[in-house]
């Protein structure tokens, strides 16, 4: 929904790449002079407000761009060695962190961009009010017909008079140029600026003109004169066809503006950030020009930077990347954020070469396998072919599932060896209590006498009786004659050592494997 909404508020119609057909593109080294009329500092606010807009919206997109990389990595700590599953596992933690940040930052920018836009609106409405009066400007020809003027409201004894109601021009007369152009002499903008804007004067804006002009002129079909007779003035026309035209020069309502202005952003261009105000009151309808200049200020000061692309990461990067050296720092456990043996354990994982780097785990990650389950079984698949994030992700299903059936099984069989490794390699003399000797004096071998059943049966058949007879042997002994190497003191009671070591040893393989399905 969030970012539904953020595309829906977000008016994208333009690019940061613009085509430029005349002008310059406007920097803040170059945007003195470049800005003139009313309708010129509307489509500088406007196209700052878009510019904006486009960054909010390639946030609101982060996860989606970036999420093929992130399921790659997580494949890859699922599918792979015992290498490179750490590897894997460290860029698929830190890809999660970066999608998270991205979020976070979506909702904190669309918050202050709302702020700014508001007032970036408000304001261009009042710019291009001012321009649409202007352009009413233009005389208003009155005619009379025998006696009267026409063309105009009734004044006393019938006579016509001279006022007209003049409509503002309401179609968009500050829309831009062409495709990426703004401003009377078709400049661009790409990049927002940071340093200063120029706007319409304030004063500019408010005052109202109500002077006129009236000319009376005489016209006709042919050939016109004044006629003076007596105390009488007319008009008259070779062509027998008089007029007496009255023309009207209507007030322009807005005085013509003059230059636009600098506003610095900031208190100075060198401090750019350091903003003389903070957003204007939600009652203000009519800001002013520090005001436009306090609310930009206040959006470029708190905007939170995106994350970088996951495809852009490099062994320098990741030496640098706060996020990604505290999740070394754990795997390690190391305390010290500022020793080298975070930036050590970094090389030792993924090497010093960087174009090396960027191939394993980047551009030719997809030529990597794992197995996808379709119709007729599992089949081994490119990460490359996995091309829907719903493919992917059943992929790791699958590799997780397996890594867990591996590691199960490799801890029976660590689990199944303890007894026996009691009496491996033991000489005759020491083969003895829970071992047998199988062979002659000189040659033979030293073997458990429950065996191996035993060992992998625990607490079942007569592997469980050998293990209940050696607790009874040490069971109620009291901790003076409580010894061994059959028995051990543990607790308050007297038990079997041997038993004692198998499980210890048993819960420290589980522990293992546990650990090992994380990388």
């Amino acid at each position: 929904m969030l970012i539904t909404a953020v595309r829906l508020l977000i008016p994208l119609t333009l690019t940061a790449a613009q085509t430029r057909v005349s002008g310059d593109e406007l920097s803040d080294a170059n945007i003195n002079g470049k800005i003139s009329t009313p309708c010129d500092s509307a489509q500088l606010l406007q196209r700052t407000a878009s510019i904006h807009g486009n960054e909010l919206d390639k946030l609101a997109n982060y996860a989606a761009r970036n999420n093929q990389v992130k399921l790659m990595w997580q494949l890859g700590a699922a599918t792979g060695g015992a290498d490179s599953k750490l590897a894997y596992a460290l860029l698929a933690a830190l890809a999660e962190i970066k999608q998270a940040k991205a979020v976070h930052a979506l909702v904190h920018n669309l918050g202050h961009f709302l702020k700014f836009k508001r007032e970036i609106d408000i304001k261009t409405g009042i710019l291009a009010h001012h321009a649409a009066g202007q352009a009413t400007a233009a005389d208003v020809v009155k005619t009379n017909a025998q006696s009267d003027f026409t063309n105009g409201a009734s004044g006393a004894a019938g006579k016509a008079g001279v006022l007209t109601d003049l409509t503002l021009n309401t179609g968009n007369v500050c829309k831009e140029n062409g495709a990426g152009k703004i401003t009377t002499q078709g400049h661009t903008l790409s990049t927002a600026l940071t340093k200063a804007l120029y706007l319409t004067t304030d004063d500019d804006l408010k005052t109202l003109k109500y002077s006129t002009a009236l000319k009376l002129a005489c016209a006709g079909t042919t050939e016109q004169n004044w006629k003076a007779s007596g105390t009488d003035i007319g008009c008259t026309d070779s062509g027998n066809t008089p007029k007496l035209v009255l023309k009207l020069t209507p007030s322009e309502l807005f005085q013509k503006t003059k230059a636009a202005v600098k506003q610095n952003i900031g208190n100075t261009d060198t401090e750019p950030q350091n903003c003389q105000g903070d957003y204007p009151d939600d009652t203000v309808y009519w800001p002013t020009n520090q005001q436009i200049a306090n609310a930009n200020c206040q959006y470029n000061k708190n905007k939170q930077t995106p994350p970088a692309e996951l495809a852009s990461t490099t062994l320098a990067s990741l030496k640098t990347d706060g996020d990604f050296t505290k999740l070394v720092r754990q795997t390690i456990n190391d305390k010290s954020p500022t020793g080298t043996a975070t930036s050590e354990a970094i090389d030792k994982i993924y090497g010093t070469d960087e174009d090396a780097f960027k191939k394993t785990y980047i551009t030719s990650i997809g030529d990597s396998t794992a197995k996808l389950w379709e119709s007729d079984g599992l089949k081994d698949k490119k990460y490359s072919d996995l091309s829907s994030a719903n493919n992917l992700e059943a992929a790791y299903a699958q590799a997780v599932a397996q890594s867990s059936r591996d590691e199960v099984e490799k801890a029976k069989t660590l689990i199944s060896k303890p007894k026996e490794m009691d009496c491996k390699n033991k000489v005759k003399a020491d083969c003895n209590g829970k071992c047998k000797w199988e062979g002659t004096d000189d040659k033979g071998v030293c073997k458990s006498k429950s065996g191996e059943e035993h060992a992998t049966q625990a607490g079942a058949g007569e592997g469980a009786a050998g293990e209940q007879k050696k607790e009874e042997k040490c069971a109620g002994k009291k901790k003076d004659d409580c010894k061994s190497p059959d028995c051990k003191w543990e607790g308050e009671t007297c038990k079997d050592s041997s038993i004692l070591a198998t499980k210890k040893f048993a819960l420290s393989v589980v522990s293992a494997a546990f650990v090992a399905l994380l990388f």
